[in-house]
């Protein structure tokens, strides 16, 4: 399947086999959770990798600026930002 997958130049179906491919798969016990993991020990192909990081560059931005307006709509939400307000001004 890698090779048809590699034929056709689709990465959605590379990147899928990569994941499910268990040939590649180590234990590893995670003794503070009492448990054993299963992790692929094999590295992403240069190219996959490569669009990878392209895919994180482009869209850190967009993550910090959704945190920050999520960050800020609990504030108003939960009135915590007037409650913060009124504090600070009793504390002066």
């Amino acid at each position: 399947m890698t090779d048809e997958a590699i034929a056709r130049n689709e990465k959605n179906l590379r990147y899928m086999v990569h994941r499910v491919d268990t040939r590649t798969w180590e234990t590893v016990e995670d003794q503070d959770n009492d448990r054993i993991l299963l992790q692929s020990s094999s590295e992403l192909p240069a190219d996959l990798k490569q669009d990878q990081q392209e895919f994180y560059e482009q869209y850190a931005i967009g993550n910090t600026v959704t945190s920050l307006k999520l960050w800020g709509r609990k504030l108003f939400e939960e009135k915590l930002l007037e409650e913060n307000i009124s504090l600070h001004i009793k504390m002066h």
